[in-house]
């Protein structure tokens, strides 16, 4: 598929079958081969199969914001400067 401007052309295309997206070595080769070709390689390039879950890694609630009152999300402003002091 084609999408043209006066100034850029687009071209995409399915997923490079050479790609194993649970590979990181192969992510790395690819677009380095689509860099040597003067394009630019795009979309889900590699998944670790060791990652956690955003929020376990952030430590956050499994409780949706707009679920939570003021006070849970305002800890108020000791609170506020720990954690402040924490990401300095």
């Amino acid at each position: 598929m084609r999408l043209c401007c006066p100034l850029w052309r687009i071209h995409l295309q399915k997923m490079d079958e050479k790609l194993d997206i649970h590979s990181r070595r192969s992510a790395l080769t690819l677009m380095k081969d689509y860099k040597a070709e003067d394009k630019i390689l795009t979309g889900l390039l590699f998944i670790d199969p060791d990652s956690r879950e955003i929020h376990e890694s952030m430590n956050t609630t499994g409780t949706p914001l707009r679920n939570l009152t003021e006070k849970e999300l305002c800890p108020g402003s000791d609170q506020l400067e720990k954690i402040n002091a924490i990401l300095r």
